[in-house]
This record gives structure tokens, C-alpha cells and sequence, in this order.
């Protein structure tokens, strides 16, 4: 099993709660920041002239920021790159009538 013990158990608990909280706090502080000085946001790259808080991992603009802000990064979702598909709806309660 692991964690092999309780020690490591409460240890690694204590690490993952420290992460949370520093970058749950630099997020905060990220956005307090811009917003005071009056820099529009969004979540990532949508519009022109907003400042991004989320980037890609690959995305060149990380080497510009700062380095805090170098720390939120995400993959894209599936939808972002799967192929486009019809969707069809198949009504069930239609007893005895054929498409």
C-alpha cells in the first residue's frame, strides 16, 4: 500500500494542501494585481486586448511573463482537437412510428 505509512501519509496530505493554498494565493495575488492596474482579464486566449491568467503548456508568451505566472498552464481539452461530429437525435418513446 501507499503511502507506507501514516507519517508519509500526513507528509504527502500536507504537501498537496501547501500547493493548493501557495497557488490558489498567487492566483488571487495575479489578478488583484492586474485588476488594480487596470488590466481587463479572461481566463485564457479569447480576445484582443485582455491579459490571459491560463496559458498552454507550450505557448511561447511564457518565456515574457513572469515566472509566478508561468505556474498556470493546462493542456487543451479533446474538444479542442477531436474532429467535428453530427449529432442525431433517435426519439425512444415513439413506439411503431420509423425513420
Amino acid at each position: 500500500a501507499w503511502p507506507p505509512n501514516p507519517q508519509a501519509s500526513a507528509a504527502l496530505r500536507n504537501n498537496v494542501l501547501q500547493r493548493c493554498e501557495r497557488l490558489l494565493d498567487n492566483w488571487l495575488n495575479i489578478t488583484q494585481n492586474l485588476r488594480r492596474d487596470n488590466v481587463r482579464l479572461q481566463y485564457q486566449k479569447e480576445t484582443n486586448g485582455a491579459t490571459q491568467l491560463l496559458y498552454d503548456y507550450l505557448d511561447p508568451a511564457l518565456s515574457e511573463i513572469e515566472p509566478i505566472r508561468r505556474e498556470f498552464r493546462a493542456n487543451r481539452a479533446m474538444r479542442d482537437v477531436e474532429a467535428t461530429v453530427n449529432l442525431y437525435v433517435k426519439r425512444l418513446n415513439s413506439w411503431g412510428q420509423h425513420d
